[in-house]
């Protein structure tokens, strides 16, 4: 292996990176922070610099644009396109590092472009672990542009050793150590046996997953697994161990809502804990409204706990939407109020929404096999007004049940 691989897809030589690191580039960045990668553009730079470096600048432009659904301070951070795609987003970080806090230090490890490493230098005295050389100076300057000026990212294997000397750790290890992302925890980078080696060194320790990872039996039985939403999409599974695992051997859903565009007053984290697999009561008959989990509710197998918290029925066997007369008040649940039942028909529906001036339509599928984007494309909708269509199953047969979506839940 070589001592510097390439950053992600985008191979960068140390030489290209120092530069573009420096003051030169800097300028560069600045000026060109809102050019694209047209014909123009690319010829103009290269009037004074290399192809390569031209081509550096565009892409850290384009990258940086990219993140700024991840990042509030994107346009001061560097990435390579894989690193940016794994990265913690600073708000995910920020509740994982919560945990953290009080620790004499804490050390991530394969920090990428340092998500996960800038917010724990947020709480406690922080260093991170990167194999990849170019990475690890991005994921300093990265520290940099949020005020952690001293954080130190040593570029080399994660391993026992690089965990030996630390209070508590965060690794996020390689899924595509054959080139191939892979939900195989075995098949990751570090190896199951050297991440076993590492807890059994340190075992304060959070490992970061795909949310479809399968977790080893043992870390199920022993470990807490908390699955993690932002903005509608499950990100990742985490597996808490030692005294960050607060509930140890249980299953935890968390939705976060906060984001670049979103103030920080109306920020949320709403969380739940319960069973995996508990069964869902069917309900007897369609109530006022339809109730979708979280993403985050889904992937950790809570549903069925989550609806028998609330005392809701399920709208149809094997299909994830309750039903009742009121909706709770539960931020892990979207609420819709029922419209109209009907069913999958699509001279109906286009009859019912033209009828209702809809223009604004959502289209969500649950248990049957049909392209929203397919029917959006057939239904053109058309008007002022909004609506949601919820496809499902229903007494066996496909229907659809038109909604309005309740604004807030929590």
């Amino acid at each position: 292996m070589p001592t510097t691989p390439p950053a992600g897809n985008d191979p960068i030589d140390p030489a290209d990176c120092a530069w573009l690191l420096g003051e030169e580039a800097n300028r560069l960045l600045v000026d060109n922070a809102e050019a694209q990668a047209t014909p123009q553009t690319v010829a103009r730079l290269r009037k004074s610099l290399p192809p390569q470096r031209a081509a550096l600048v565009l892409l850290t432009v384009e990258l940086r644009r990219r993140a700024a659904n991840k990042f509030s301070r994107s346009d001061h951070m560097f990435f390579s396109r894989v690193g940016l795609e794994q990265a913690t987003d600073e708000w995910t970080a920020r509740y994982k590092a919560e945990r953290f806090a009080g620790r004499r230090d804490a050390r991530d490890l394969c920090t990428g472009v340092g998500g996960d490493l800038i917010a724990l230098g947020g709480v406690a005295p922080a260093s991170g672990v990167d194999r990849d050389g170019v990475l690890a100076r991005f994921a300093e300057r990265n520290a940099a542009a949020y005020g952690l000026e001293n954080v130190a990212v040593q570029s080399c294997e994660a391993s026992v050793a690089a965990v030996a000397d630390c209070a508590a750790w965060h690794i996020d290890p390689d899924r595509r150590p054959q080139g191939r992302r892979t939900t195989q925890v075995a098949a990751h980078s570090p190896s199951l046996e050297t991440l076993e080696a590492m807890h059994a060194a340190t075992p304060h320790a959070a490992i970061k997953l795909a949310p479809a990872a399968e977790a080893p039996e043992t870390w199920r039985q022993e470990r807490e697994l908390e699955w993690i939403s932002r903005g509608g999409e499950c990100r990742q599974l985490v597996v808490w161990s030692g005294a960050l695992a607060t509930q140890a051997g249980k299953r935890r859903a968390t939705a976060i809502r906060a984001g670049a565009n979103i103030p920080e007053s109306e920020s949320r984290i709403a969380t739940f804990v319960g069973p995996a697999g508990a069964a869902i009561e069917p309900a007897t008959s369609l109530g006022r409204y339809v109730l979708e989990p979280d993403p985050a509710v889904l992937a950790a197998d809570l549903s069925g706990a989550l609806a028998a918290k609330h005392g809701l029925g399920g709208v149809e066997p094997g299909v994830a939407y309750f039903t009742a007369d009121k909706a709770p008040r539960e931020p892990l649940l979207a609420a819709f109020e029922v419209l109209d039942v009907m069913p999958m028909d699509r001279k109906r529906l286009s009859a019912w929404l033209d009828e209702r001036s809809v223009g604004r339509l959502e289209i969500k599928v649950r248990g049957l096999s049909v392209d929203p984007a397919a029917l959006r494309k057939q239904l053109r909708p058309r008007g002022d007004a909004e609506a949601t269509l919820l496809i499902a199953p229903r007494n066996g047969k496909p229907a659809v049940i038109a909604a309005r979506r309740v604004a807030s839940n929590s």
